[in-house]
């Protein structure tokens, strides 16, 4: 199925693929895990113009995302908010996840830092990722 709707990209048919998302989103289980109907659904929205909807669609895949811990996930759907929204409003959604403290947004806020020629931030924002994991190897050490 998910090849079908990656066909449905692809072809740019993307209210198609927003009808197909919406049907699928009807059944309880997939709306509750489907990550990846969501960030199709976002990727449809924002090609029609739909850009508050894909912006919602894209978080709801981001939290379902982070929620089963799938960072690979959510890599694909930061890089789909990218590719079809912009790097502004990735790069807000990685920066309000690294916020939170988790070193593997820091990891991909600096690559879109990078993309964007903002090597002073993608230094920084590596540095702080590097700070943090440098501090929690010591404190694994003095708790042995």
């Amino acid at each position: 199925m998910q090849q079908y709707f990656n066909v449905l990209v692809q072809l740019k048919k993307y209210r198609e693929l927003g009808g197909e998302c919406e049907s699928l989103l009807k059944n309880p289980q997939v709306a509750e895990s489907g990550w990846w109907v969501y960030q199709l659904r976002g990727i449809a929205n924002g090609h029609i113009e739909k850009k508050a909807e894909a912006l919602t669609d894209f978080d709801k895949a981001l939290s379902i995302a982070s929620h089963i811990g799938n960072t690979d996930a959510a890599v694909a759907i930061v890089q789909s908010i990218a590719d079809t929204i912009g790097l502004p409003e990735a790069i807000a959604r990685c920066e309000r996840e690294a916020a939170k403290g988790d070193n593997q947004w820091r990891v991909i806020l600096t690559y879109l830092y990078y993309s964007t020629q903002d090597y002073a931030k993608a230094e920084s924002t590596i540095e702080r990722c590097s700070a943090r994991a440098t501090s929690s190897t010591r404190e694994k050490r003095k708790r042995r």
